[in-house]
């Protein structure tokens, strides 16, 4: 799945409101940028930024906005990485 996908997959989840599904995405996003090999040295430095982005989303406290993280998460997604 591209980074693009799983960033897409994890606003969707936020959207609905889905608190497990919201969990599972951001693990899944997790998983796959540790464990895919990027193909160029930008879909490295995108992986990087989700990878980031869904630590601490994970981690977040109760006060911590989510606003950059999910501006962040639109921007991955509107990237047309393969």
């Amino acid at each position: 799945m591209s980074i693009a996908q799983h960033a897409g997959r994890i606003l969707e989840a936020w959207r609905h409101a889905d608190p497990a599904a919201f969990e599972n995405e951001l693990e899944g996003a997790l998983i796959s940028c540790r464990c895919a090999r990027p193909v160029s040295t930008l879909e490295y430095e995108q992986r990087e930024l989700l990878e980031s982005i869904a630590e601490r989303l994970k981690t977040r406290g109760a006060s911590q906005p989510l606003d950059a993280g999910l501006a962040l998460l639109r921007h991955l997604q509107a990237q047309n990485v393969a």
